[in-house]
């Protein structure tokens, strides 16, 4: 028989208000112990996950990702003039724009800052001939003439390859896909491509010419190689052009006088071929058309990596500085050609813009030569790059200034 209790006055609580009121702080015990149980276990798997994958975890982008889940926390940063990024102006020294950031590689290390001066990533590295490719994804670097690449995003190094041989060098498009040129034992050279989940889709081997560069289309599908060879005491260029899905080249442009310095896919899949006398463009991929020639002049300064325009500086002599602005589209056709009086250190290209830094000036062009934008420059400003904003950085000898 069930106990009956006196109604309760007033006020005044039950038993049944103490069980249902236990109940429910028993409830939410185990929800605090069940949430208590869930970051343990995430505490541990990400332990874990850093123990097992510590050679590829940075920690400064480690510390960059815990701030994006902390909302107190600014995730951007916007150009501030005069921020001061301290580092050491010497040739072997790289520089770079990436992402809204600047990224400063050196033998010893690679380094990235935002616009206010604060460290976003540092990763000691070991190259003695340190190179760099910045792109909308990733920030490509590699030890020319030695056999490491290591790529990174803006928080971390994101993957590391070892190669056999000695690297020729290295180039990466916007979508993340690459190529390396690197030293083979018993043959002149191989050519391996990989994915933007850094798989292998491509390999070729050269066995009887040297390769001087390479590159991949911006759809992903076609691979470009420049190889040489001195038969006869005179150096013979020939750019070869494979698709990723089948071992033999569709196209070949072979006869080019002199060493390509670069080569590079544009937007439209013309391929642009800069050697040391001409700028060659090709869109069969068999013949190519002389599109600017420069014999007996000399090519002081270049970019080509830009895919709308290749932009050259052509000098009357090596040494003096002086020398003609030369913009050509992606057909190859001049859209600009000016002298340029004033000592010049430095170009740039990017998107709809062209950058010519001078002994006392910025040069800001569109991709169709007309001027823009003139700013005085420091006296030691030694480069400028471009920035996605239409701003410019200038890389000076003890510190960095944004241009807007």
């Amino acid at each position: 028989m069930k106990d009956k209790y006196p109604p309760a006055l007033p006020g005044e609580e039950t038993d049944e208000d103490d069980i249902k009121i236990d109940l429910k702080a028993l409830a939410i015990r185990k929800r605090a112990l069940t949430k208590r149980t869930v970051i343990a276990l995430l505490l541990i798997i990400a332990g874990v996950c850093v123990f097992i994958f510590s050679d590829n975890i940075n920690l400064y982008g480690l510390r960059r990702l815990l701030n994006i889940f902390n909302s107190s926390q600014p995730t951007t940063d916007y150009a501030n003039p005069g921020s001061e990024i301290t580092y050491d102006m010497v040739d072997e020294n790289k520089f770079d724009y990436y992402n809204g950031n600047v990224a400063i590689l050196s033998r010893n290390g690679l380094e990235l800052y935002n616009s206010h001066g604060d460290e976003l990533l540092k990763q000691d590295l070991n190259f003695q001939s340190p190179s760099m490719q910045s792109t909308h994804k990733y920030l490509l670097t590699f030890d020319r003439n030695g056999n490491n690449v290591k790529i990174f995003n803006s928080y971390m190094l994101v993957h590391d390859l070892t190669f056999n041989g000695e690297i020729i060098t290295a180039k990466m498009n916007e979508n993340g896909y690459f190529a390396v040129a690197s030293k083979e034992k018993n043959y002149k050279g191989v050519v391996t491509v990989y994915n933007s989940n850094f798989e292998k889709v491509y390999e070729w081997y050269s066995a009887d010419r040297y390769i001087s560069d390479v590159d991949v289309s911006p759809d992903n599908k076609l691979l470009a190689v420049s190889v040489f060879d001195g038969t006869g005491g005179q150096v013979q260029t020939s750019v070869m052009t494979f698709s990723l899905h089948q071992p033999d080249p569709i196209g070949e442009v072979s006869g080019i006088d002199g060493l390509a310095f670069s080569i590079d896919f544009k937007k439209d899949k013309r391929l642009h071929i800069l050697t040391d006398s001409a700028l060659y463009v090709t869109d069969d991929y068999k013949k190519a058309t002389k599109a600017f020639d420069f014999s007996n002049k000399y090519l002081t300064y270049f970019t080509i990596d830009d895919p709308n325009n290749t932009v050259m500086i052509i000098g009357r002599q090596l040494s003096d500085g002086v020398g003609t602005l030369v913009i050509a589209d992606t057909s190859g056709k001049t859209v600009k050609s000016e002298e340029i009086t004033s000592t010049i250190k430095s170009v740039d290209a990017i998107g709809n813009s062209v950058a010519v830094l001078t002994n006392d000036s910025v040069l800001m062009y569109n991709s169709l030569g007309a001027l823009k934008n003139t700013a005085s420059a420091p006296s030691d400003a030694k480069k400028v790059k471009l920035t996605d904003g239409g701003g410019a950085i200038l890389f000076r000898l003890d510190k960095v200034s944004f241009l807007k």
